[in-house]
């Protein structure tokens, strides 16, 4: 009996552990005050993303990273007037409940229209957005009006 003891707290761990979220990573060069603005744009989309943020414990891979857009050929910076962006990856694991084994992007940006787009339904649908297969979704986030900042 004694020898069970230890072995069931060790499962209960194990199973705690293997729910556990991974946070978002902010990946690639930033100085400390861009590391800032974009740690609180990503709790504003991890607020925003109530579901996406819910699932994140079925995500092999979550991280973030600042992005200079070229505003000659990307359509965020043309549309939005997102001149930096912080990109945001999510890769679930294959056994994941929702949008197993895929990557799910979104792009965050200030601008003109500051807010969370997502291109794919799935990427849509984890951040209560509608669902739109043949377009880009853009859900307003006022809050990521410090990304100009970046």
């Amino acid at each position: 009996m004694r020898k069970l003891i230890p072995l069931a707290a060790l499962l209960v761990a194990l199973a705690s552990c293997a729910k556990h979220a991974p946070t978002i990573a902010l990946m690639g060069e930033h100085t400390p005050d861009q590391a800032k603005i974009a740690r609180q744009a990503i709790d504003t989309f991890t607020g925003a993303c109530a579901p996406l943020a819910a699932d994140l414990h079925d995500a092999k891979q979550a991280e973030a990273k600042i992005v200079d857009a070229a505003c000659e050929w990307d359509q965020r910076c043309q549309a939005y007037g997102w001149h930096k962006q912080l990109v945001v990856t999510v890769t679930m694991r294959d056994d994941a409940d929702q949008a197993a084994g895929q990557t799910l992007t979104y792009y965050l940006g200030a601008g003109k229209r500051p807010g969370i787009l997502a291109q794919k339904p799935a990427a849509q649908r984890l951040c209560a957005m509608p669902t739109d297969a043949d377009r880009d979704v853009l859900k307003p986030a006022p809050a990521l009006a410090a990304l100009d900042h970046l």
